[in-house]
């Protein structure tokens, strides 16, 4: 079986939003790993985050790792406002969901050492997809390619 280009090696999203009561606060986030072997499974850590009402995991592997990002508020609104969130300093694939679509948005890397702190601002020269999604890598050294 082919791997699907479009994954960007081991990033698939499956949503399930909680239907109860409007004041209740629910935030899950399942990680599936379909390595063929145990060795290859990329072990998840919550993502630091510092603004912005999102969450995440970066999947850490000998290759690279993935960091996803996905809005915390209801189902179907795109997050606003500044997000703010670190990651090791090492070649990573950024997929952030939930964005407003075809949305304008700035990628600034701010390298401390061993780590980066990504910041996401509307406006700008990236573009988020016609479902709100914007992706793109991130060198060791800080540099952001789409």
């Amino acid at each position: 079986m082919s791997p699907d280009p479009n994954t960007w090696n081991k990033v698939w999203r499956s949503e399930i939003r909680f239907t109860g009561a409007a004041s209740a606060n629910h935030q899950w986030l399942a990680v599936f790993d379909l390595a063929s072997s145990s060795p290859q499974v990329a072990p998840a850590v919550p993502l630091t985050v510092s603004a912005g009402a999102v969450t995440g995991v970066l999947l850490q592997s000998s290759a690279s790792n993935s960091a996803l990002v996905f809005g915390t508020a209801a189902a179907g609104t795109a997050i606003s406002g500044t997000v703010t969130y670190t990651v090791p300093a090492a070649q990573t694939r950024h997929v952030i969901t939930d964005l407003a679509p075809s949305g304008a948005y700035t990628v600034t890397v701010n390298a401390n050492g061993s780590t980066h702190t990504v910041t996401v601002t509307s406006g700008g020269s990236m573009h988020a997809s016609a479902n709100g999604v914007l992706s793109f890598a991130l060198t060791p050294g800080g540099l952001v390619q789409p």
